[in-house]
This record gives structure tokens, C-alpha cells and sequence, in this order.
């Protein structure tokens, strides 16, 4: 999600800072013009004059989603929150001026709704009461960048990323409801193997994806510990890929995307996705797409995915096979639960659909 600081983290300490933020009044509501069915535009969230960077969506149903991001310039930059209703886009204020930008946000199928991003002292940590954005400082952890988190409920909650300082290192954390815990992964946890993705079926069964370039990049499997997952021979060496994607389907199955960058691929790009099926990790070609970078992945709601690329369109897996859907550039995908229909977005503030999104 995406689409994705770091420091030693056992024995990170949590400062919560009791803060009310107000949502934002009627005024600030945005309105979503009638939709068609491919992908195309639903909102463009604005911020006066203010540049606006979209960093994350997750949708909880066809009337519950959020995006994240920020708006601003550094060092006066802004987190900024907007939550979907059913009708219409809303911004919603996080009164702590100390949180400059918003990465991640992840809900549970019940609601509740974590975010992550950071300012001038470090790394935050923002949770949605139902009326306002509580805000907790990461006061150990002013070095780390998060990219992906997951939350099951709120006593069980993960936050995966990279530590940069000395150089790029995994970082995973568990909440149980009442303290933060390191949770190293064994073989990634040193320099040169960064957290860039992560996707669950179940508090059991977690996926993480890490990178070492231009070595061996690797998925790595949570089932109450940690071990490698066995990939196809056609990407268990490959050498100079990135993983950028993982997206879990309620049916089980798990979506992973990513390239390979090398000089000896027309473009300098390779796509590589891959499908989780049956308990094995299948290899899923695209056929010719030059240049492409399929960055970002999500379930569709009917057994395939959507993948997002570099280029003027996006991928379509069903059928067994990818196809090539025109579509804006956009950043992210995500999927609505229950439904066929799709969420994305642009980084500089367009929030496009696909399918009953936006209606």
C-alpha cells in the first residue's frame, strides 16, 4: 500500500499524547460526480494553493474508506487524513501540527483504523477513536520508515518497514493492545534487507516481501515464526528484483508485485507477479511490457487481481491471464471489500474508481 524510519526498536516507548482533533465542518465535504464503469476520475482532494501527496487508501466497505498523505511543503507540511462515507470525501483533521506527513493506514474488518506517519521528532502513531485521531509519538524510533501495517483487531496490530540508520535493516513491531514488542525476522533484520511489503489471511499466517539489490530479493512467511517462502525457480534467484506488493484475498490466496531492473531488460523494467495458490507461489507472466514497473497489487473480488504499472494502463489478471486495461496513472489500488469495485489514486491528490466506487 505502497503501495512504503527505522532505529533499534526493542524497547521502543510509546508516548500518548491526549489530543482532540475535530473533523473537519460540512463545508470541507467533497462531492463525487456520477461514475462510469472502467477507471476514471472520482475527486481530487485539494488543499488551497498547497501541493497535495496521496500516500495510502484502504476501504473497509462501498461506504467506509480512507486516504492519507500530506499537503505542503517541508518543513511546513501537513499529515492529511479524508475519510469516504458512502456519498462523498471528507477531510478530517489531525490537530497535532508535530505529525507532518501520513504513510500508512490500515483498518480491521471491523473498523478499526491505525496510521503511521511522521514529523520533526520522529515516527506517529494515529488511531481513529470513532470522533477524532489519537495520537501516540514513537519516541524511540526517529529512523524508521514505515511501509506497510496490519491490523487485526486492536490488541494485534504489526507495522512492518526499514531501519535507516546505519543503513537500511527490516523493522517489525507488534502491538498486543498494551505494549509495542520488536519481532526481528530472522536473516532480514541486518542492513540490506528492508521490509517494502506486507499481507496476512489470518493473525496465523503473515507475508512480508524484502529487498536486497541487487542480491536476491525474498518473501518471507509468519505462522507463529518466521521462515523463507520457497518461490519459483523462474524469481527464487533472480537477481535485481524489487518487491514493492502483497495483497491477501479473503478466499486465502496472496497477490505479490514487483520489477527487475536491469540493463539486459528492454526498458530497463520487467514486471514480476506472482499468486500465492494453494499453500504455492506461482510465477504469472505478462508478456510484452516494456519498461514496466507493476509497483502495487489487489485482489479484484472475483478470484483475480489488479496490478498497477509505470504506464498508461493498468493489469487485469482473470481468465488465467494478464490483460492491459487503460487507465489513468495512479499510484496505488485498492480493493473494496464485498464488491468488484476498485479504489485509486494519483500522488498528487486524484482519487480515481473503478466499477460502483464513487456512486
Amino acid at each position: 500500500m505502497h503501495n512504503l524510519h527505522r532505529s533499534a526498536i526493542a524497547g521502543l516507548a510509546i508516548a500518548v499524547l491526549a489530543l482532540c482533533l475535530p473533523t473537519m465542518p460540512a463545508t470541507g465535504a467533497m462531492r463525487s460526480p456520477v461514475t462510469a464503469k472502467g477507471w476514471h476520475l472520482v475527486q481530487t482532494i485539494s488543499e488551497g494553493s498547497s501541493f497535495v501527496s496521496l500516500q495510502d487508501l484502504v476501504a473497509l466497505s462501498p461506504k467506509d474508506a480512507w486516504v492519507v498523505g500530506s499537503y505542503g511543503s517541508s518543513p511546513r507540511s501537513h499529515a492529511l487524513t479524508a475519510r469516504w462515507n458512502g456519498r462523498s470525501w471528507s477531510k478530517v483533521r489531525v490537530a497535532d501540527s508535530q505529525v507532518k506527513a501520513i504513510d500508512v493506514v490500515a483498518m480491521s474488518s471491523r473498523g478499526d483504523t491505525w496510521a503511521f506517519g511522521y514529523g520533526a521528532n520522529g515516527q506517529y502513531l494515529l488511531n481513529w477513536t470513532g470522533r477524532t485521531w489519537s495520537v501516540q509519538r514513537a519516541t524511540g524510533a526517529s529512523n524508521i520508515l514505515v511501509s506497510a501495517a496490519i491490523v487485526f483487531n486492536r490488541h494485534d496490530v504489526w507495522i512492518f518497514g526499514s531501519n535507516l540508520v546505519p543503513g537500511y535493516g527490516s523493522y517489525a513491531v507488534h502491538f498486543n493492545g498494551h505494549a509495542w514488542k520488536a519481532m526481528p525476522i530472522p536473516g532480514i533484520s541486518a542492513e540490506g534487507f528492508p521490509v517494502a511489503a506486507a499481507a496476512a489471511t489470518s493473525p496465523r499466517s503473515i507475508w512480508v516481501a524484502s529487498n536486497e539489490y541487487p542480491a536476491t530479493s525474498r518473501i518471507l512467511h509468519w505462522n507463529g515464526r518466521w521462515s523463507v517462502a520457497a518461490l519459483p525457480s523462474r524469481v527464487a534467484h533472480m537477481r535485481y528484483l524489487e518487491f514493492a506488493g502483497l495483497a491477501s484475498a479473503p478466499s486465502g490466496s496472496v497477490w505479490a508485485s514487483g520489477w527487475q531492473n536491469g540493463p539486459s531488460d528492454p526498458g530497463g523494467f520487467a514486471p514480476v507477479l506472482l499468486q500465492l495458490h494453494r499453500s504455492t507461489w506461482r510465477y504469472l507472466p505478462v508478456g510484452p511490457c516494456y519498461g514496466c514497473q507493476t509497483a502495487f497489487v489487489a485482489p479484484d473480488g472475483g478470484g483475480g487481481a489488479w496490478a498497477q504499472t509505470n504506464q498508461s494502463f493498468v493489469l487485469h489478471f482473470r481468465g488465467d491471464r494478464w490483460h492491459k486495461v487503460r487507465a489513468p496513472n495512479m499510484n496505488d489500488l485498492t480493493h473494496i471489500p464485498g464488491t468488484t469495485s476498485m479504489w485509486g489514486f494519483s500522488l498528487a491528490g486524484q482519487i480515481y474508481a473503478y466499477g460502483s466506487a464513487g456512486t
